[in-house]
């Protein structure tokens, strides 16, 4: 499955949508540190600089001034610095602990409301290759499912939710077999029960 696949799902689970988890030097600092460390309290398209901060060893501030737009930005993080935090990012979508780490919050209050999860991508029933195609379907998830969902994603990432989804089929999407080969995009609406 490719890096899209993986990067979407943990955009929609962690709540972190501008999060640039690919961990790739040269992409965008915002993302990664956004990846990585969390969205701010009062803003969640923005990072939170005082965890960056703390974690990085560096003053609040410095950070502050590495996202800076404009004639405001002062400063670029320097090597060390930056290797850390592309780790940081990779690793809140490839590592178990990270995802745990990256959808606590989230995954705390869609196990309580449930969710519905819309999936975009080259999907269908298990009936042959001609029934696959580019759709989007909504899969609904009582509380208890969506427990189990997040479970499922923190162990073993994007591979094991498709498979959990697949294999949920029949009670989440009211079809015996599915199967999902490419993931385009995921939104989370809910609680469960309504749109």
């Amino acid at each position: 499955m490719s890096t899209r696949s993986r990067d979407e799902f943990f955009r929609a689970l962690s709540g972190r949508g501008g999060a640039d988890p690919t961990g790739a030097r040269g992409t965008g600092l915002t993302g990664q540190l956004l990846a990585a460390f969390g969205a701010s309290p009062r803003d969640p398209s923005r990072p939170n600089t005082s965890a960056a901060a703390k974690a990085l060893g560096v003053t609040q501030r410095t950070v502050q001034r590495w996202i800076a737009t404009g004639d405001r930005q002062r400063q670029r993080p320097r090597g060390q610095t930056l290797d850390k935090i592309t780790t940081r990012a990779r690793q809140a979508v490839t590592t178990k602990r990270g995802r745990q780490r990256s959808i606590a919050a989230h995954a705390d209050k869609l196990s309580k409301t449930g969710m519905r999860l819309n999936l975009t991508g080259m999907q269908g029933p298990e009936r042959g290759p001609d029934y696959e195609r580019f759709r989007t379907v909504s899969f609904d998830f009582d509380p208890q499912l969506a427990q189990s969902f997040m479970s499922a994603y923190i162990a073993g990432g994007d591979t094991a939710a498709r498979r959990f989804l697949s294999e949920n089929a029949p009670e989440l999407y009211n079809m015996p077999t599915w199967t999902i080969s490419d993931v385009d995009s995921i939104h989370l609406s809910g609680p469960y029960g309504i749109s």
